[in-house]
């Protein structure tokens, strides 16, 4: 699945889902990134994932831990 798919099927019809599941995105189309050697992009994906504010995902978290050591 191409980054631009993941992220348009994160945007559920659930507003209340949506916030979840674009961060879910985001953080995988970080990690994507990051396995490519896109440094630059992944730490973006990794900002987006964390502006979505859902705290409560275990991607929130691991992409704190990624900007950290990407030193963004």
């Amino acid at each position: 699945m191409s980054e631009k798919d993941l992220l348009a099927a994160a945007d559920s019809r659930e507003k209340k889902k949506r916030p979840e599941q674009q961060c879910e995105a985001w953080h995988y189309a970080g990690l994507k990134r990051l396995l490519t050697g896109d440094n630059a992009g992944a730490s973006e994906a990794f900002r987006k994932t964390v502006a979505t504010g859902e705290k409560t995902t275990n991607e929130y978290d691991f992409a704190e831990a990624e900007l950290k050591d990407l030193g963004r």
